[in-house]
């Protein structure tokens, strides 16, 4: 059960949270999903789609350049969800 909010979102104390510092994910968000059409919002399959191209620059831009963590599709969706 969530236990306390942060940035309005209920936070559960079993998701894993990630070490992707928030300026990358800031710059990952605007890149990928701000800036997406409004019809395209409206489709999550697109929005997914989204999130897994994010996922990838993430992989091989930040992670190879910063030496990050890198994170399976599943965990990285989970931090941009929350």
């Amino acid at each position: 059960m969530a236990s306390k909010t942060e940035r309005g979102f209920f936070i559960d104390p079993n998701v894993v949270h990630t070490s992707i510092p928030d300026a990358i994910l800031k710059d990952l968000c605007s890149r990928f999903l701000i800036n997406l059409p409004t019809e395209e919002q409206e489709d999550m399959v697109r929005v997914f789609f989204q999130i897994e191209l994010a996922h990838w620059y993430y992989i091989d831009f930040y992670c190879q350049e910063q030496h990050l963590p890198t994170y399976g599709l599943k965990e990285f969706t989970k931090v941009n969800i929350l």
